[in-house]
């Protein structure tokens, strides 16, 4: 009995121990089978990925997201390892460990080589590409604080060359693409969404899909009349498969001047001023204390972008609606000095069916701006605020000085106040249109208001595998008003302000309709593509303008020409209206062998209104070809992965510089003259001679390239050597001596550039470190090979009214090179100047004054080649003293990624290019002057043999003295950003928050002493590289905040 109770308590005991394993087990079977949720975005464009695979490693079981991205799977254990895949991004292995939410951002897994780059009427992978392209795509873009894509662009590709035309808000920017290939206009052709466009400024960077420069004739042959000074390929973002997302990006600036030009001080002013022998009035007082000019024209200014963006779509249709906006104001003039931009977007693509496909893009623009004078010898405010008289106040506290009313240039005038009442100082040393630069931005008033609408819709028809047939029709409408009024002021007897008021509107409207087919054949190891097509093309440019004075009321409400009392008889106006047109036809080529054998050929046949008939049409041919030596079966890689040989040749044309009817004589009516009784009688005299054979620039190009990859395309980059030759320069003519008037444009002259290209990077990770380095460099030589046979050389531009020609185009010399007297020196005594005087005429120098060399000019042997001088220094002797075009150019940026933080340095350098400092005049000798001249100044025998005199002569403003080392090396970016985790995001919708910091334009490296280096010549080709007082780009400290929903 003891017995069996035993036994029968061991079996309760050994039952509760099953039972309480069976729970166990089944707890912990309970806790190993539990869900895991998340979310997939990509790394590069934030947005939610549908279709990811998610597996648990070593097994079948698994899962795919959503439309949202979003996924839900149920694991074993702990330790399981979760395996994410799609196709085009880098697989992801993730430990559960004890997590029940794992959210995943993914990289692309697409090198270099395998990019889709976007061509003319088409898209072609990058590793069988034949020409020479650039390209900088969105994920490049995306953490770029610029307010515009030019200046986005600014030193990311080779052989392009982006410079501001000045540092005011929207002023914008001038490009040039492998040089300067022409005499006048060197921008490229714009093509955005498949439409002509004229510039890019209402572009933000933020609706940019891809950039695509072409550089080469094989690429730009294409677009064959438009394309000799390279193509810009633009395209903007679309909405993609997906649930709708949106995407938000803010940022905040401060802006100041970059680096200060120094100036003399009032002591030093006056100092210099006595040696030159320049007084002022008896009476005048100069203060204990004076002004510094520089400090009171700058200021800090704000600047603020926003732009969000609403996209997505079905598996039939996508979307994108957008819009962002920009204000900035100027370092110079604040709100006198103002850009506003406000811009919408609207693109939608839809599949009808499975041959047919519709879409469209549209884009609207409004623009207000506000300018003040730059650049110019004549009433710029940055130049007055360098040459200023430092002894004059901004304002007088105590009324108009005595000095100033008893003068009799001046006496009671109409001086104009401050806000506070007090007037405005005035300097009676001063000469000419040098006045108080903060009384002139004051008097100014108005500003430019503009819409711009660009839309394009298409149809693309696939009635056969591989045939693809497009019709896109687009349509551009710009138009605006520009009025601009001014107070009735009094500064100087040549610094005057009328009352009145200038009014101007124009429009311009564009038609585009293209149809074109394209036809991919694959038979084995041959693929071929053929592309033919139409294009026409019309645009009609308008405007009338008029001017009228004196204002009823000098307040911003009545400063309107139909507010000018007797309108009738107190305005002028004018207008004009003229229309161009353009046909083409094209097609291109292209074979690939088994990818190793590459071929293109290009046609383009254009007919222009802008020519004389039977010199309208013109054929723009190329051909390239390459060699993919990397797929051969005998290269050996070791380190290559990938090597292409490549070569081009190719005609492109040019018209920018010819307007409508510039081929036909012209004739000017209002002309008056006197007939023999003393009567005046109106008719008609022709003013230009006719020039039926007038025709395009044409651009020939040839260009050798090497792509190449090494370590798996960890390090990528591209090699090109180019001779890029444009003839037929289109420059004023030089008619028969028997003919009374002026030619008009005519072919003649050969400019030539030539130069190498070279693109790196290279990107790789280690751990949670991700790590990019991008580097390109540029040397293009550029020379003129040919001028007018009737002509030395075309004048350029003029500086002041002493330095005529300052700029010239001259065989054997590069295009608008700097002329001017060569110095050999200073002057240290009397004696060296009787001994120079004894032999030369025409300057009579002091000393202190530089040595101008008398150059050859007199050939005196008869072979072509001047051997004596002539003893007269004149223009006669002007030769080159320097030049705009830079010896190479460089680019580099590198980019850091680590566990959500990422950091970018962004550099730009320009090298061997030269500045004249053109606001230092001859004509203005009483003026305030950089402190340099103060400071160097030759003041005794043996003092200094580098720098004049004060009070020297003219020439030394017409010299290579004037011409500074413009070489600079710009930190364009420094900047930190910090993705906040996901964890911190919670559930809230949002999928990434970005936070950042940057320095933009804050670091310049120098010599140059001027306010900036990077002169843009406003734009005009024959200015560039001439500092009239440029408005010079800030330095800004911005802050930012990108949220994705």
């Amino acid at each position: 009995m003891i017995k069996l109770r035993q036994m029968k308590i061991r079996l309760e005991g050994l039952m509760k121990m099953s039972l309480i394993l069976v729970a166990l087990i089944s707890f912990s079977a309970q806790a190993q089978n539990r869900t895991v949720t998340g979310k997939i975005t990509s790394s590069t464009t934030g947005e939610t990925l549908p279709g990811v695979s998610v597996l648990i490693k070593g097994t079948s079981t698994g899962t795919v997201t959503s439309l949202e991205g979003s996924y839900t799977i149920s694991v074993n254990s702990d330790s399981d390892v979760l395996v994410y895949s799609f196709i085009g991004m880098k697989p992801v292995e993730m430990a559960v460990g004890g997590r029940s939410t794992i959210d995943v951002s993914m990289d692309d897994d697409i090198t270099s080589l395998e990019e889709i780059v976007v061509v003319g009427y088409g898209e072609q992978k990058k590793s069988v590409l034949t020409a020479a392209i650039s390209s900088v795509k969105a994920e490049d873009l995306a953490n770029y604080s610029a307010g515009s894509i030019d200046q986005a662009l600014q030193g990311r590709m080779s052989g392009v060359q982006i410079t501001p035309s000045s540092g005011s808000p929207g002023s914008g920017f001038n490009i040039k693409i492998r040089g300067a290939g022409s005499n006048g206009s060197t921008q490229p052709l714009y093509i955005v969404d498949g439409m002509r466009m004229e510039f890019m400024d209402y572009l933000d960077p933020f609706e940019i899909q891809s950039v695509e420069v072409l550089k080469d004739a094989a690429s730009a042959a294409i677009y064959g009349a438009e394309g000799a000074n390279g193509v810009v390929l633009v395209t903007t973002k679309e909405g993609k498969e997906g649930k709708g997302q949106i995407n938000y990006d803010f940022q905040y600036g401060v802006q100041n001047f970059n680096s200060k030009l120094e100036v003399m001080n009032l002591q030093q002013f006056e100092a210099y001023n006595t040696e030159a022998g320049i007084n002022r009035g008896a009476n005048e007082i100069v203060p204990s204390s004076g002004t510094d000019w520089v400090d009171e024209i700058f200021q800090s200014a704000p600047m603020q972008r926003h732009a969000i963006s609403f996209s997505g779509g079905t598996d039939k249709t996508t979307y994108l609606i957008g819009g962002n906006y920009f204000t900035q104001e100027g370092i110079v003039g604040g709100d006198k000095a103002k850009f506003d931009r406000l811009s919408l977007r609207f693109n939608v693509k839809h599949q009808v069916n499975d041959w047919l496909e519709i879409g469209n893009k549209f884009s609207f623009a409004h623009f207000n701006r506000s300018s003040i004078q730059e650049n110019t010898e004549f009433g710029s405010i940055v130049q007055s605020g360098i040459l200023m008289d430092p002894a004059t106040p901004v304002v007088y506290n105590n009324g108009i000085p005595s000095w100033v009313l008893n003068n009799t240039d001046y006496g009671d005038q109409n001086y104009p106040m401050d806000e506070n009442g007090k007037y405005y100082g005035v300097s009676t040393l001063m000469q000419g249109e040098m006045a108080n630069p903060i009384a002139r931005m004051n008097q100014a008033h108005g500003g430019l208001n503009q819409n711009l609408f660009s839309g394009s819709g298409y149809a693309k028809i696939s009635p056969l595998k591989g045939l693809n047939i497009t019709s896109r029709i687009g349509l551009f409408i710009g138009n605006g008003k520009d009025r601009s009024w001014s107070n009735s002021y009094f500064l100087n007897p040549r610094a005057i302000g009328t009352n009145g008021v200038s009014q101007t509107m124009f429009e311009r409207i564009n038609y585009q309709w293209e149809n074109f087919a394209s036809y991919d054949i694959k038979m084995g190891e041959h693929k071929i593509n053929v592309m033919a097509g139409t294009s026409i093309y019309s645009k009609e440019d308008s405007y009338v303008s008029g001017y009228g004075a004196p204002l009823l009321n000098e307040i911003e409400e009545l400063a309107y020409l139909d507010a000018i009392p007797d309108a009738q008889s107190n305005t002028i106006a004018t207008g004009n209206s003229q229309v161009e047109t353009l046909n083409s036809y094209f097609g291109r080529l292209q074979y690939n062998f088994n990818d190793k054998y590459l071929l293109g050929v290009t046609m383009r046949a254009d007919g222009s209104s802008l020519l004389a008939e039977g010199k309208q049409w013109g054929y723009f041919p190329s051909i390239s070809g390459g060699w993919v030596v990397s797929n051969e079966d005998f290269f050996s890689a070791g380190p290559f992965n990938f090597l292409k040989v490549r070569a081009s040749w190719g005609i492109n044309g040019s018209l920018s510089n010819v307007n409508p009817g510039e081929s036909l004589a012209k004739v000017s009516a209002g002309f008056i003259y006197t007939d023999d009784l003393g009567n005046f009688q109106i008719g008609a005299e022709p003013t230009t001679v006719a020039n039926p054979d007038l025709t395009w620039e044409t651009t020939t190009q040839t260009d050798i390239g090497l792509d190449f990859g090494f370590f798996d395309d960890k390090l990528t980059g591209t090699f090109d050597y180019f001779i890029k030759t444009t003839e037929d320069l289109l420059v004023p003519g030089t008619p028969p001596s028997f003919v009374g008037n002026p030619s008009g444009l005519v072919n003649n002259g050969t400019v030539e550039n030539k130069g190498i290209e070279i693109e790196l990077g290279y990107q790789d990770e280690s751990g949670p470190l991700k790590y990019a380095i991008d580097f390109n460099f540029t040397k293009i030589n550029n020379e003129v090979t040919a001028v007018d046979p009737n002509k030395l050389y075309e004048r350029g531009s003029n500086i002041g009214i002493d330095w005529n020609s300052a700029t010239a185009m001259q065989e054997g010399k590069p295009i608008w090179f700097f002329r001017g007297y060569e110095t050999a020196g200073i002057f240290q005594d009397q004696t060296e100047v009787d001994a120079y005087t004894s032999g030369v005429s025409g300057y009579t120098p002091s000393p202190g004054d530089p040595i101008i060399k008398d150059q050859l000019t007199v050939d005196t042997d008869g072979d072509g080649t001047p051997d004596a001088t002539d003893g007269i220094i004149s223009e006669a002797d002007f030769v080159e003293i320097g030049s705009p075009h830079p010896d190479f150019m460089l680019g580099t940026r590198i980019k850091l990624e680590y566990k959500g933080f990422d950091f970018q340095v962004f550099a730009q350098g320009s090298f061997g290019n030269d500045v004249i400092m053109g606001f230092n005049r001859s004509d203005r000798i009483e003026s305030n002057k950089p402190s340099f001249f103060y400071e160097d100044r030759w003041t005794e025998s043996g003092s200094t043999n580098s720098w004049f005199r004060a009070g020297t002569a003219t020439q030394a403003y017409t010299s290579d003295l004037m011409v500074f080392d413009g070489s600079f090396l710009k930190i364009r970016q420094v900047q930190l950003g910090y993705n906040l985790p996901k964890a911190m995001l919670g559930n809230i919708g949002v999928s990434k928050v970005r936070v950042y910091v940057s320095l933009d334009n804050f670091f310049t490296f120098t010599d140059y002493k001027g306010f900036d280096p990077e002169v843009g010549g406003s734009t005009t080709p024959s200015s560039l590289g001439i500092d009239r007082g440029s408005y010079p780009v800030p330095k800004t400290f911005l802050t930012g905040l990108t949220v994705q929903f």
